[in-house]
């Protein structure tokens, strides 16, 4: 009985989740310009965000193949620079709203598992390599060093990632990119703002690298 009610909360999640990200304040969040995303599309925006969110293979075409094999839409396959094409027209801000209605979905249904009552929060910094472009190269900078002088010689783009993660169950509740000499300290504090308001009565513990402590 607890496997099928568990089962029934999952769908219920996924299919309340699903239901916003169809939704006209997605479509208009996701738009860096109001004249995008209006036509009837045979790739949605609701299909580019779930084309972005389950990405795991090493190229476009190899996802493309995967995510409409999946969903069964060979036939209406788009292009690889179609799909480009759509993501410089996309506004990653909406992004931050789905982690945030995420939260809001998740943490009131019944699936959330505790340590004692207590929801265990993990906080961390990483370097990620990003994609190679000079519009990233001049967002996130470079470093000088004995191998890179100026920007002609940038071979990689590096920047800082930092996320918080529930240990317990398995997601994360908010995760940001930086230029790669931004300190975490800054990053650990925007995480914790932006997930008062969905765990503000309930009980945490927070889990970090020494100085975190002190935010």
């Amino acid at each position: 009985m607890k496997k099928v009610v568990k089962t029934k909360e999952i769908a219920k999640l996924i299919s309340d989740f699903c239901h916003y990200c169809k939704s006209d304040t997605v479509c208009k969040l996701a738009r860096i310009d109001i004249r995008y995303f209006t036509r009837k599309r045979v790739f949605t925006v609701f299909d580019l965000i779930c084309f972005l969110m389950f990405r795991s293979h090493k190229t476009t075409n190899q996802e493309l193949s995967s995510f409409f094999s999946k969903a069964n839409r060979l036939k209406k396959c788009v292009s690889k620079q179609a799909i480009h094409q759509d993501l410089s027209k996309m506004n990653p801000v909406v992004f931050m709203n789905l982690f945030k209605k995420f939260r809001e979905v998740f943490y009131s249904s019944k699936l959330v598992k505790t340590f004692k009552n207590y929801i265990i929060l993990s906080e961390d910094g990483t370097f990620l390599e990003i994609p190679f472009s000079f519009p990233n190269i001049m967002n996130y900078g470079f470093c000088e060093n004995q191998h890179v002088s100026n920007i002609h010689d940038v071979k990689k783009v590096m920047a800082k990632g930092a996320g918080i993660y529930d240990v317990i169950n398995g997601i994360f509740l908010d995760f940001i990119i930086r230029p790669a000499n931004y300190s975490g300290m800054p990053l650990a504090i925007q995480h914790l703002y932006r997930i008062k308001d969905t765990l503000k009565d309930k009980s945490v513990i927070f889990l970090a690298d020494r100085y975190y402590g002190s935010i």
